[in-house]
């Protein structure tokens, strides 16, 4: 038997292999001289058909067009007997309705028979028998190629790393492999479920717009909002007899909805609708369910994800950033992706005590930003907006019509229909320090309590941002030092030899560069542990500090080794300096037993200016410090 072209019954060897048997049954049983397979794919006949024996293959292709029925109908034809081209001895095809009762009619068995051939009831039985064998034959090769969508679709949303591309890829997979009249995607948003993603097809599709307003349904109401609550799928053959049920659109007849879960948690919902009734089967719901569940897994692992990466930003942006603008910038920007993708527009407004008012301070709209200056009084701010929870704000409240005045908007911009206000609080103080704001200009999805929720989960990482903002020159201090001595540390280092070598400016120079290390300091922590090597290091810092020049920068470089920049001091007087200092250092006592210390330090001249890099002085010191260090030892 041949076959034409390819389809998904190619892939399925078992069930075609006994399609091929079925059709060479009837080849042999029946007065037939050919028979063939003709079959839909959901509301097209497929372009391919089974065929026996070998050389009918432009009788079936003949045939095709003489199909007498749709797949639409639900009540199982009788069969059909038609006049055909002749082919080798026929000229008569008669069609046996493969029908399932819940899909409808799924093809045809068609025999080719000699010229005044009547079927007798017998053979007529046997004829539908054969194609009744071959409905559930398709059936099971539709569930499989189904069944195999769903763990192709759990494939690829492993791959996506996006929440709108994950929605897109379900909506391909029901609109392609499922063909169903209309598909909605349902995900929760406060106390209703937004439509975010679906697809239409006749007769849905040119009345789409009687949709629009479903775009949001309450939980309370409907058979979606049942299934949510419930957290249980609704297989409804007949919405009219359904009392939960709000229409929609006149054709529909028929609806399953089944949840998107993720352990115990309801994300949402896949709604699918029919304009006949009974359209859907427990084949159906199974399908739908198993990819509720992947749709429910990967959006979760993404939101995870998303918040973890969110939580990280934050406390990066801590560590990373110093200059103002940047970390207002930075923060606006977390707090947007936090509520994306509802989110697009934002704003800080930072308290002024001097001047007795909230300014703001930065503006943005999608990839535009721009300086705020608008003052708001503290007195009516703090009237509205309260300091120790976060206020969800409607585009028509007093709050919003002051906040966002024309004034205040990017060019063109639009005004926030909703915006979560996250307010900044001093530990110390009983007032906001600074309040930030995340809107949308977004009619159909206003920002809601759980989008103030989420971002108030981040209210301690945005605080610590913010007044990292306002108090900048404090908290960048405190960025520049190391957290065991107290002294600078090599980030602020790199920071410092960048601004000296952009801007030489003459009050730098002569310049000496020193490297300190303590001697034998391998020793204390060997004998005394490291504690105690913390300790001593606290104290050397300690009297580095309030010996050298209030000008001068002492860096702990690593380790046991000190960096001191002497700005304005020749080599000659640093040498001075620096002997007494390793005087002071021998009358120390850390209290070491059996242990003095001592240190070392070597000297370079670093002047850029003249072609010398940073590192080469660095080399310089560190080759001087081992001369002395020598030196030290032998005597």
């Amino acid at each position: 038997m041949e076959e034409g072209r390819e389809t998904f019954l190619s892939g399925d060897r078992v069930v075609k292999g006994f399609l091929r048997g079925l059709l060479e049954r009837a080849h042999a049983l029946l007065p037939c001289k050919c028979c063939a397979f003709l079959l839909f794919e959901h509301e097209a006949l497929w372009e391919i058909e089974l065929h026996f024996p070998p050389d009918c293959a432009e009788w079936a292709e003949a045939i095709r067009p003489l199909l007498p029925w749709s797949p639409r109908e639900r009540r199982r034809p009788p069969p059909v007997t038609r006049p055909a081209a002749p082919w080798k001895g026929s000229s008569e095809v008669a069609f046996f309705p493969l029908h399932h009762y819940a899909r409808g009619t799924l093809g045809a068995l068609v025999l080719g028979l000699p010229p005044s051939t009547s079927l007798t009831e017998k053979a007529t039985a046997l004829a539908q028998s054969l194609a009744d064998q071959a409905s559930l034959l398709v059936l099971q090769a539709l569930y499989r190629q189904r069944l195999q969508t769903v763990y192709a679709l759990a494939e690829q949303l492993t791959q996506l790393k996006d929440e709108e591309e994950i929605l897109a890829a379900a909506v391909r997979i029901l609109r392609e492999a499922f063909r169903y009249g209309h598909v909605g995607l349902y995900l929760r948003e406060g106390d209703e479920l937004f439509n975010c993603g679906g697809d239409y097809s006749e007769p849905f599709a040119k009345d789409e717009e009687m949709f629009r307003p479903f775009k949001r349904l309450p939980l309370d109401r409907g058979i979606c909002g049942r299934v949510f609550r419930t957290g249980k799928s609704a297989l409804v053959p007949d919405v009219r007899r359904d009392p939960d049920y709000v229409g929609a659109h006149p054709s529909i007849r028929s609806e399953l909805a089944v949840p998107i879960v993720a352990g115990d948690e309801v994300l949402g919902l896949i709604n699918i609708e029919s304009p006949e009734v009974g359209a859907f089967n427990r084949e159906d719901q199974e399908l739908l369910e198993s990819l509720g569940r992947q749709l429910g897994i990967a959006l979760s692992e993404l939101r995870h994800r998303r918040d973890l990466v969110a939580r990280e930003s934050f406390l990066r942006a801590l560590n990373e950033t110093a200059d103002f603008g940047e970390l207002l910038r930075y923060l606006l920007e977390r707090s947007l992706e936090v509520l994306y993708p509802k989110a697009n527009v934002g704003g800080v407004l930072v308290h002024d005590a001097a001047r007795g008012c909230y300014k703001l301070r930065l503006v943005t709209e999608g990839s535009f930003e721009k300086r705020g200056g608008m003052e708001y009084p503290e007195d009516q701010v703090s009237a509205v907006l309260p300091p120790d929870r976060p206020t969800l704000l409607r585009g028509n409240d007093f709050v919003a019509e002051t906040l966002w005045r024309q004034e205040t908007l990017p060019p063109g911009g639009a005004l926030p229909r909703s915006a979560v206000v996250i307010p900044v609080r001093d530990p110390r103080a009983d007032k906001a320090i600074a309040y930030l704001y995340v809107g949308t200009t977004q009619e159909e999805r206003p920002l809601t309590v759980e989008d103030a929720d989420k971002l108030w989960a981040f209210h301690k990482e945005i605080t610590a941002v913010v007044l990292r903002a306002r108090d900048l020159e404090k908290i960048r201090d405190l960025a520049f030092r190391d957290p065991l001595t107290g002294v600078y540390n090599r980030h602020f280092l790199d920071h410092l030899v960048e601004e000296i070598l952009s801007d030489p400016d003459e009050r730098w120079f002569p310049l000496s560069l020193v490297i300190i290390d303590i001697d034998s300091f391998s020793e204390v922590n060997d004998r005394f542990g490291h504690l105690t090597g913390d300790r001593v290091l606290r104290e050397l810092a300690r009297i580095l500090i309030h010996n050298v020049r209030a000008t001068d920068v002492v860096v702990r470089y690593g380790g046991d080794e000190f960096l001191v920049l002497m700005p304005s001091t020749p080599r000659d007087k640093a040498e001075v300096a620096l002997g007494r200092l390793r005087r002071l250092v021998a009358g120390w006592n850390p209290g070491l037993e059996g242990i003095r210390l001592s240190i070392s330090f070597g000297i370079a001249a670093w002047d850029p200016r003249e072609g010398m890099g940073f590192e080469k002085a660095v080399e310089a010191a560190d080759a001087s410090l081992y001369r002395q260090r020598g030196a030290h030892q032998g005597s």
